[in-house]
C-alpha cells in the first residue's frame, strides 16, 4: 500500500519559493509567509517583551521589514527563516533597550501591515528599518 504524500510548508525550499515571491510584491505570498512563520516570530517577541500586545506589534513590524527588505535577502546565508527570525529579534531588542520609555512603535504599524496583505499600496516614507517611533518620538 503506498503512503500518501507529505508536503512540508514549513521547509527552507517552500520559504525561498515565498520571499521569492514577496520580493516581487505579491502579497498572497507573504499572507502564506505570515502564516508559517507567524507564531515563531510571535512566540521570541512575546519570550522577549513578556507584553502580548509589544509583541503583535513587533511582529507587525517584522513582516512589514521583510515585505520591504525582501528582495535584499533571497540569498541570506541564515535562510529566510533565520533572517526573519534575526529580524524579529534586532525589533525585539530595541524595544527592551528603550524600556520603560518605549510604549511600542505607532498605533498604525498591524494597519500598515494589514494594508499590504490587501494588496493596498503603501508609501515607504522613511528608512524601512524605521518603521516606528517610540515614545518621545525615538525612532525604531
Amino acid at each position: 500500500m503506498a503512503h500518501p504524500t507529505v508536503i512540508d510548508f514549513t521547509g527552507e525550499d517552500v520559504l525561498r519559493g515565498l520571499i521569492t515571491m514577496v520580493a516581487r510584491r505579491d502579497p498572497a505570498a507573504l499572507t502564506a509567509l505570515l502564516a508559517v512563520l507567524r507564531p515563531a516570530v510571535y512566540q521570541a517577541a512575546l519570550d522577549g517583551l513578556g507584553d502580548a500586545d509589544l509583541a503583535d506589534q513587533v511582529t507587525c513590524a517584522t513582516f512589514l521589514e521583510v515585505w520591504h527588505l525582501s528582495g535584499d535577502h533571497l540569498h541570506d546565508a541564515r535562510g529566510v527563516r533565520g533572517w526573519v527570525m534575526g529580524v524579529c529579534g534586532r525589533r525585539t531588542g530595541d524595544l527592551q533597550r528603550l524600556r520603560p520609555h518605549a510604549i511600542g512603535y505607532n498605533s498604525d504599524i498591524c494597519d500598515r501591515l494589514t494594508a499590504v496583505l490587501h494588496g493596498e499600496p503603501t508609501a515607504v516614507t522613511q528608512h524601512p528599518h524605521r518603521l516606528g517611533t517610540a515614545a518621545g518620538g525615538t525612532p525604531l
